[in-house]
Order: C-alpha cells, then sequence, then structure tokens
C-alpha cells in the first residue's frame, strides 16, 4: 500500500513557512515551462541538475503516477497530481517530499504549485519530534493522544493563492528531484516507482535518507563516523516522476458544436517540451473535415512556441462528426493528436401527440389546440401544416399570439408557434387522416393522426300525413301515406298501426316504403267502413321506429273520419 494515500492533501495548509533546520538554498529553476493548454499548468519544472519533471499523470489508472488526469482535471478543486513525489515510512512515522499541482478553489485560473513536505504517525503524546530528511531538519509535537495527525506537522510554501504557480520553485523544500539512485531500474520515462521502495539520490546536502528521533523511538542512525542513538532511519523511498525530456508537442481538441453551414476553426500545436520540435505533417482525418490553410508542416517549433492549421468543417443536418488532426513529430512520441467533433445542426419538432375528438354531433364543432415546439439547435422554418389527406368536415389553422403561418413562420431553437385543429362533422361517419408538420431542413414531415366521429343526434319527424288529421271524408279504399323528413327504419305492424276506433280492433294491412325508407304506406287488406273513425298510431322509439342512425321517433298518432 502507497504510504501517499495517508500523506495527500490538496491545497497548501501552512504556505511559506521556513525550515526549522538548515537546508541547501532553492534547487529549482526560476521559471516553469510553458502552460500545458491540456491541463493549463506549467509543462514541466527542471532543477539545477538539468532534471526536468512534467505532471505524472497515468490514464486511466495510475501505475507509475500516483493519480491520473481524470483525477487531476474532473474533480473540482480537489482535484490534484504531482510532478514529483518521494515518501518513505520510518519507525512508526512516514515522511513525504512533493512538488504537487491543486487548485485554490472552484473556477478559472485557481491553478497552484507549491512544495510540500508533510510527517504523520503516532509517538507518545504532547512530545517533540525532529525529522532529518533530504531537504533539511524539522520538528513536530503530537497531539494529547500521541498523533501527528495529517495537517498537523505539514509545510507547504508557494501556491498560497489562485494562479501562483511559479513561487514554488523559490522553496528549498524540493530540489533537486529525489530520484532512484540506480539509473538502470528505474521504468523507461520515469524517475522510480511508486509502489516499489528503493534508495534514492538528489538530496542537495547528500542526505539521501530520513531520521527520527524523539521520546519512545528506539534504535540506532549511523551517519559517517557518527552513530546516534535513540533513532531511526531509512533509505528506502517510494518515489513518483515522469521525466520531460526533448521536444513534446500537445493540442487540444476542437468542437464546432451545432452549425448549419460550413465553418472553420483553428487547431494549435504547441510544444511544451524542452527542446524544439520539428513539425513532419499535420493530417486532418473525419468526414466533413478539411485542412484549408496549415502552418504546421515542415515547421520547426520552438520550446512554447506554436503553430496552427485552420479545420473546416462542412455539416450534414442533424448528424454528428468526429475526427482529428494528427501531428506527426521528433518528439519521443512521435504523434500529438487533437480530436475534432461537430454536428450539423437541425431543427426538430417537438412529440405532438395525436388528436382524437371522440364522438361530435352533426351541426356542432369542436377544436384542440397544438404547439408546434423547436427542440432542435437550428432554426425552424415552418413549410407544411396540413391535413393528409384533407377529410371532410376536419380543418387546421395558425391560432393565438404566435400563429404558426406556413413559409412565414420560423422558430428558434427552443421557440413555439401555436395552431388548432377543428371538427364540424357534416355526416354520420369516422373521420381519419394525418395532420403533417414539416420544416425546410427536414427530409420527412412529422406526422400526427386525427380522428373523429360525426354523430346524427336529429330526431327524424314526419312531414306529410294522408289521411291528413281529423279529416272527415276520408277514402274507404284508400291508402295511408306517412312522409319523414328522412328515412326510418322499424316499422311494423306494431309500430305502423290503424286502428278501427268503433270496434277498437287493429286493421289488417300490408305495409310497403320508398327506395330511401322515407315514405312509408300502409294499404288494409279490406275497404274500410263508412262514416267511421280511425286512428293512426306511429310508436318511436330505440328499438321502433327510428332512424338509420338510430336516433328515435317521437311517437304521434292521428285519427280521421271515413265518407
Amino acid at each position: 500500500m502507497r504510504l501517499f494515500a495517508a500523506l495527500a492533501a490538496t491545497a497548501p495548509v501552512l504556505a511559506g513557512l521556513s525550515l526549522v533546520g538548515g537546508a541547501a538554498d532553492a534547487a529549482l529553476v526560476g521559471s516553469p515551462g510553458p502552460t500545458n493548454p491540456d491541463t493549463n499548468f506549467p509543462a514541466y519544472y527542471t532543477d539545477l541538475n538539468g532534471l526536468s519533471l512534467q505532471l505524472c499523470l497515468d490514464d486511466p489508472v495510475a501505475v507509475n503516477c500516483l493519480t491520473t488526469r481524470d483525477e487531476l482535471l474532473n474533480a473540482g478543486a480537489d482535484g490534484e497530481a504531482f510532478y514529483a513525489s518521494a515518501s518513505a515510512e520510518v519507525g512508526d512515522f512516514g515522511a513525504e517530499y512533493a512538488l504537487e499541482a491543486a487548485f485554490a478553489g472552484d473556477g478559472a485560473n485557481q491553478e497552484i504549485v507549491f512544495a510540500r513536505t508533510r510527517y504523520i504517525g503516532t509517538g507518545e503524546p504532547n512530545s517533540t519530534y525532529t525529522f532529518t530528511g533530504p531537504y533539511g531538519t524539522d520538528t513536530c509535537t503530537t497531539n494529547a493522544t500521541g498523533t501527528l495527525p495529517r495537517n498537523g506537522c505539514t509545510f507547504d510554501e508557494g501556491g498560497a493563492v489562485g494562479g501562483d504557480v511559479t513561487s514554488a520553485t523559490a522553496s528549498n523544500r524540493v530540489g533537486p528531484f529525489l530520484v532512484w539512485n540506480t539509473t538502470a531500474d528505474r521504468p523507461a520515462g520515469y524517475i522510480g516507482d511508486p509502489n516499489v521502495a528503493h534508495a534514492v539520490t538528489g538530496s542537495p546536502t547528500g542526505f539521501n535518507k530520513v531520521q527520527v528521533r524523539g521520546p519512545g523511538v528506539t534504535g540506532t542512525c549511523v551517519d559517517g563516523a557518527t552513530v546516534t542513538q535513540g533513532c531511526q532511519e531509512t533509505d528506502q523511498f517510494l518515489v513518483a516522476g515522469q521525466v520531460m525530456d526533448g521536444a513534446q508537442g500537445v493540442a487540444t481538441p476542437v468542437s464546432f458544436g451545432p452549425v448549419t453551414q460550413a465553418t472553420t476553426k483553428t487547431v494549435t500545436y504547441t510544444n511544451i517540451g524542452n527542446a524544439a520540435a520539428h513539425v513532419v505533417t499535420a493530417a486532418v482525418s473525419g468526414a466533413g473535415f478539411a485542412s484549408t490553410a496549415d502552418t504546421c508542416t515542415g515547421a520547426t517549433v520552438a520550446v512554447g512556441g506554436h503553430c496552427d492549421v485552420d479545420v473546416t468543417f462542412t455539416p450534414t443536418p442533424g448528424q454528428p462528426a468526429t475526427g482529428s488532426v494528427t501531428f506527426t513529430d521528433d518528439s519521443a512520441g512521435g504523434t500529438a493528436k487533437a480530436a475534432l467533433s461537430g454536428k450539423g445542426a437541425q431543427s426538430k419538432f417537438q412529440a405532438i401527440p395525436g388528436i382524437d375528438f371522440g364522438t361530435v354531433a352533426i351541426g356542432s364543432s369542436a377544436s384542440r389546440p397544438i404547439t408546434v415546439r423547436n427542440t432542435g439547435d437550428a432554426p425552424l422554418a415552418l413549410d407544411t401544416l396540413a391535413l393528409q389527406p384533407a377529410a371532410s368536415g376536419l380543418a387546421v389553422a395558425g391560432t393565438g399570439t404566435t400563429p404558426c403561418q406556413v413559409n412565414v413562420t420560423t422558430l428558434a431553437p427552443g421557440a413555439s408557434c401555436t395552431a388548432t385543429v377543428t371538427f364540424t362533422p357534416d355526416a354520420h361517419a369516422a373521420r381519419s387522416t394525418q395532420l403533417a408538420v414539416g420544416a425546410v431542413d427536414q427530409v420527412a414531415d412529422t406526422l400526427v393522426t386525427v380522428n373523429g366521429v360525426g354523430q346524427d343526434v336529429t330526431a327524424p319527424r314526419v312531414l306529410t300525413r294522408s289521411p291528413a288529421a281529423g279529416a272527415t271524408a276520408a277514402s274507404r279504399t284508400g291508402n295511408v301515406v306517412v312522409t319523414f323528413t328522412e328515412g326510418v327504419k322499424g316499422v311494423t305492424g306494431t309500430t305502423f298501426r290503424l286502428t278501427n276506433l268503433s270496434t277498437g280492433r287493429a286493421v289488417g294491412a300490408v305495409r310497403t316504403k320508398n327506395a330511401t325508407g322515407s315514405r312509408w304506406v300502409l294499404n288494409p287488406n279490406a275497404t274500410l267502413a263508412a262514416h267511421t273513425r280511425y286512428r293512426v298510431n306511429l310508436l318511436g322509439g330505440s328499438a321502433l321506429v327510428r332512424d338509420l342512425h338510430e336516433v328515435a321517433l317521437r311517437s304521434t298518432s292521428w285519427t280521421f273520419r271515413t265518407r
């Protein structure tokens, strides 16, 4: 388990404290390397031995480094990473010497870099312990439980305010950097392995160990001819750091976002290494992306310098696109790549629910408002708002304060207009169609189902009758004839009958109708009696006389007298 897990913290806690004991002068070059546009931290720091270390960031899992790029850049103000870290366990205590990158707070320009010395562990309560390490001597006092808590004996220098990434170079608590003392054992490109304890070199005083002295400490420390009792020491350190050696190009990703037409942006290649870089080629790949200007191919880019490639993105509406610019150079890695992304902006209709009017009476009307909203990322120019196919009794029109108007309405992303679909049935029948809503930049219309049923609610009425009501000289051989306002059914001997009021008996007869059922004839089987009153009865009801749409006739009767 790494000692760092217990020692690490983010923002400096005791910035600017001086050493209690002696140490060498600052051992870092006064100015850090150029800013790495990917992290916004200096690309590297260089010690007076000429060793340059970059931020040690492993991805996706920390292996030779203590943190990953994600843990630095995607953890808000808690993000941290290290240019250099050397930690050791000595007795019941731990020591760390580091050059750390962190953030003073959330937001822009909060990057800080500071030198850190930290001691933790457990000893006697309220006791003072002396630690001697590669960069000098410090004294720390335990608390009432005998503990040196994580921030109880920490010395940080530099990075006092957001944006301060230079003052740490003046610290005498870091540099020259501690590295494994056997070059051949170091992982390629690194100064050590944080998973393996190893002897180091680099102390400005030549003391590449950590010693602790104080109450309860037992053991012997040997420093040349000097032997100290009541002391423990170690020369084994867990070391993390990544070397910056030569040219190193970086290129930051470029997003074109959603666009409706060809758009050009600049991709910048920056040399964040410590030697000039020669760019051999700058190749653009990805459908829709093309290079339109290039100052990089064949260029020699100085330390901290840059060159540019202009990339034009020609979008396809509604389609995302990805690509890259690959810079081939003479750095150790051989290439630097900038990811490209973009999208063809396109309008989009928010889903419109289907419309079902249900049953609507003939002669009345029903309306349903609809909202046409643009949920896309490009303006929506309305070019279709129609019922397809046309359906009798159904209509659509723009309404409200922002009416939808074909070839007039243009909706910005998020904006909306309104329309109304109206159903005024003119027949006892179902109607079904689709509302088509279309935009200039969309290939297909959006279709919304529209349904409704027209219902006849008008009862049939008797229009004419013969003999007429109250007639006194009706023919004895004539028929009873009734015409209705519309065709009817349910006409039987029970529902359309003629009764002799003198006898109270029904008259046998035959009933016939015309083609539409709107004219019915009752033809008696025998000549009617002379000077006799007769009654005609028409009985309406849901199962009696009713129109062809099941609307019942209102029952009626009348009398007449024969000659």
